[in-house]
C-alpha cells in the first residue's frame, strides 16, 4: 500500500514490485484513506510506505504497537564524535550554548542544531560556498527553514523526552542499509562537494560487528575533516528513506528489507496473518 502522492520510497517499491517474480498487489492510498483499509492491514499481508507519519498512522489502525528503538545504542558510543545525553525538550532550549536536539520518539520532529543566540549565518555560507553559486540566496533559505522548524518546536510540550549532543561538523554523510548484520547497499545523503571525503571501510565494519544481529536498520555515519568515520545514528526501518547513489541498494532489495521488518513488527504485535507475497 503506497502512500499518494507518490515519494522516492513509493516509486522504488513500486518499481520493485513491478519487476518482481512474484506477483505483489499495488494499490495507492492517502492518509485520510488508511482508516478504510483498516481490514487489509490488520490481515498482516498488507506493507504499507510511506512516511514516518504515513506508516505510523497505518500501524495504529492495524493495531501494532509502534517499537521502542534506540538510535544511539549504548554499545556504539564509542563511535560517536559526541555522545549524546538524554534530557527534555524544555532543558535543551535553555541550553547557553548551540546544542543537537532530536526527539527520543521517532521523526516527532526532525533532529538539528539549537543556536540560542539565533541562527548563524556564517556557519550557513560556509557549508554552501563551495557547492552552491548563489549562496546568499541558500543562506537565506536555511535561515528561513531554521526559523519554521523552531517555531515548530516551540509548540511542543516542554516535557517532551529528547536527545541532545554537542554538535558536530561533517564534511560528508551516508547511510549503509543493514539487515540482520548485512550491508544491503550505500548512498552518500549531504549537500557537500562532489571530493569530499568518504568513509572508512575499516571502521564502518567494526560499527557493524557491534550493532545488534537482528537489526533491520539505516546505519548514518559522518566523515570529519580530518577523515575520521563517526557513526552518526540508527533509524528503524519501517519507514526508512531510500537515498539513490551508485552503491544504493536495489529496489527489491529495499522493498525486501521494509516487508521484513513489517513481518517483526506484526509478529511481535501479534497481528493474525503473515506477511507472505500476496497474489493476485
Amino acid at each position: 500500500m503506497l502512500q499518494n502522492p507518490a515519494s522516492c520510497e513509493t516509486r522504488t517499491v513500486r518499481l520493485a514490485a513491478t519487476v518482481a517474480p512474484e506477483r505483489i498487489d499495488v494499490q495507492s492510498c492517502t492518509a485520510a484513506q488508511l482508516r478504510e483499509r483498516a481490514t487489509l492491514l490488520r490481515s498482516g499481508l498488507c506493507l504499507p510506505v510511506g512516511s514516518v507519519e504515513y506508516v505510523r498512522l497505518a500501524m495504529q489502525v492495524a493495531g501494532i504497537s509502534e517499537p521502542a528503538f534506540s538510535c544511539y545504542p549504548g554499545r556504539l558510543a564509542t563511535y560517536m564524535c559526541e555522545r549524546p545525553w538524554r534530557t527534555t525538550l524544555g532543558a535543551a532550549l535553555a541550553s547557553p550554548k548551540p546544542v543537537f536536539i532530536k526527539p527520543q520518539r521517532v521523526k516527532v520532529f526532525d533532529g538539528f542544531v539549537y543556536n540560542p543566540t539565533g541562527f548563524d549565518l556564517a556557519a550557513s555560507a560556509e557549508k554552501w560556498r563551495l557547492v552552491r553559486l548563489d549562496v546568499p540566496k541558500a543562506v537565506q533559505e536555511d535561515a528561513a527553514a531554521y526559523q519554521e522548524h523552531l517555531a515548530g518546536v516551540n509548540k511542543l510540550d516542554p516535557a517532551l523526552a529528547v536527545w541532545c549532543a554537542h554538535p558536530c561538523t561533517f564534511a560528508s554523510e551516508w547511510r549503509y542499509y543493514l539487515q540482520a548484520g548485512r550491508v544491503l547497499g550505500f548512498a552518500r545523503y549531504d549537500d557537500g562537494p562532489d571530493d569530499a571525503p568518504e568513509p572508512n571501510d575499516l571502521d564502518v565494519t567494526s560499527i557493524m560487528a557491534d550493532a545488534p544481529v537482528d537489526a533491520i536498520c539505516s546505519l548514518d555515519v559522518g566523515v570529519s575533516a580530518d577523515g575520521g568515520t563517526w557513526l552518526i545514528e540508527l533509524n528503524d526501518a519501517w519507514a526508512l528513506g531510500y537515498y539513490r547513489g551508485d552503491s544504493t541498494p536495489t529496489p527489491r532489495a529495499y522493498l525486501g528489507m521494509l516487508w521484513a521488518r513489517w513481518q517483526q513488527l506484526v509478529a511481535s504485535s501479534g497481528v493474525p496473518g503473515s506477511c507472505g507475497a500476496t497474489q493476485r
